[in-house]
């Protein structure tokens, strides 16, 4: 850079910070101030970097290797491998960059994890005096020991071995299994194999969130269990085996100090949407709760208004969420009453369901929020999904209002006929509230 072309360096960071990384990096190669400073480092792979194919993994090692300063390994923090499939040399040239001494990595994220895992010719390892063959990758990866956070996708015999060889000191897991119910998938391992709170145990003393996606309902209380005293977040989908068997006082007792729930049972198709089992399942779960505790730093619960009732909740919290469709019934009023008497919320909020509001035929929904149940209720939130032909919105609009007597009310519109809608409620004289958590819904 000539002198009659300089600017000044704060001026040129500047530029580099509002600049795509394709631009830092030219600007890096034409600079030896910027190319030696940390700034365009930090900026490069501050916000992790992703490996999905061959050209993308031996392009970042040219540029990790590039250079024998090693500040680049140390501003590496946030790593994503996905896909798999990849060559020999492109495994060589990741696993120089996992293995350097410098490298700091604290989140991984692996997405169709078993192909990652299964990439590069097998390498033998000494393990207490023995030769044990091992995929390179799953190798490699179970040798960090700064990792914090891992997200695993497409759980399967690779993955389970990288748990159990992975160091302790993680601080959250999001486990993504696939459907025990569907034909395609193969059972591994014993009937654990979808249990976190076996697969994880080595992390008890450090986990503090808890995510996924198909784990056992069942977190096996009888032997002792294991304790997860600092899981503060536990979000996460499940499958139902018998419907009878309770989830929650397990669950409850095995985390105890969640604040944040999110539980979503997932029902074999043989059970459909009957109550039955669901009932038998709640029954199940506050007589569990009743004689073995339940949860009592419960700040948050969300969930579908089926998985929600059917947990059977026994303590109070701050915030209800309910997400999706409410079903259609003459039963669901009397079910709402008994998950506002289950858990008294203080903010209640409707989010993604469908319009119309009422039941078909049976007594409306928000007659619930009316009684007594919901006199606790202080804040309401609504987001609402119109169709695009929907003529009666004021008439179930005044249904919500009036139902929510005493309560702050705050809508957001999801529709198709959004500007339609947006003349019709705003007819009635509503105050224009704000929505900072509904970025993709058209607000009153």
């Amino acid at each position: 850079m000539t002198e009659q072309w300089a600017l000044p360096y704060d001026v040129l960071l500047t530029i580099m910070d509002l600049s795509s990384p394709c631009t830092i990096a030219t600007m890096m190669r034409t600079c030896r101030t910027l190319y030696d400073d940390t700034k365009g480092l930090w900026l490069l792979l501050h916000n992790g970097v992703t490996l999905a194919d061959n050209p993308a993994i031996l392009s970042f090692a040219a540029f990790m290797l590039a250079s024998h300063n090693t500040r680049r390994f140390q501003y590496l923090r946030t790593l994503t491998v996905a896909k798999g499939g990849f060559y020999d040399d492109a495994v060589r040239e990741l696993t120089t960059i996992l293995t350097h001494p410098s490298l700091n990595i604290e989140t991984l994220t692996l997405h169709d994890a078993e192909k990652v895992l299964s990439c590069g010719a097998v390498v033998t390892v000494l393990t207490e005096d023995v030769l044990e063959p091992r995929l390179p990758l799953l190798h490699t990866f179970s040798s960090l020991t700064t990792l914090k956070h891992i997200t695993i996708s497409s759980m399967g015999q690779r993955t389970h071995t990288l748990l159990d060889l992975l160091p302790p000191g993680l601080i959250s897991a999001s486990l993504a299994f696939g459907s025990p119910y569907s034909r395609e998938e193969t059972p591994f391992g014993d009937a654990n194999a979808r249990n976190p709170v076996v697969r994880l145990a080595k992390f008890a003393d450090t986990l503090e969130v808890l995510e996924g996606s198909w784990f056992d309902a069942q977190p096996v209380v009888g032997r002792p269990p294991v304790v997860y005293a600092r899981v503060r977040r536990l979000c996460a989908t499940y499958c139902v085996r018998h419907p009878a068997r309770p989830a929650t006082a397990g669950y409850a007792y095995i985390f105890p100090n969640v604040e944040y729930l999110a539980l979503a049972a997932r029902w074999p198709e043989h059970s459909g949407f009957q109550l039955y089992p669901k009932r038998t399942t709640r029954q199940a779960n506050r007589q569990d709760q009743v004689k073995y505790g339940g949860w009592r730093r419960l700040r948050v619960v969300e969930g579908s208004f089926e998985d929600v009732w059917a947990l059977g909740l026994t303590c109070h919290v701050r915030m209800l969420r309910l997400t999706g469709d409410i079903p259609w019934d003459d039963s669901t009023a009397p079910r709402l009453e008994e998950v506002l008497v289950d858990v008294q919320p203080v903010e209640l909020a409707f989010t993604g369901f469908s319009y119309p509001l009422h039941t078909f035929g049976g007594e409306p929904v928000w007659a619930a929020l009316q009684g007594p149940a919901a006199q606790c209720v202080q804040t309401l939130e609504v987001e609402i999904r119109f169709g695009s032909a929907q003529n009666d919105g004021e008439a179930n609009m005044a249904d919500v209002l009036v139902s929510a007597s005493g309560a702050r009310v705050r809508f957001a519109f999801n529709c198709s006929n959004g500007a339609a809608a947006h003349r019709r409620i705003s007819s009635m004289g509503l105050r224009r509230p704000s929505f900072p958590n509904y970025a993709r819904s058209s607000s009153l």
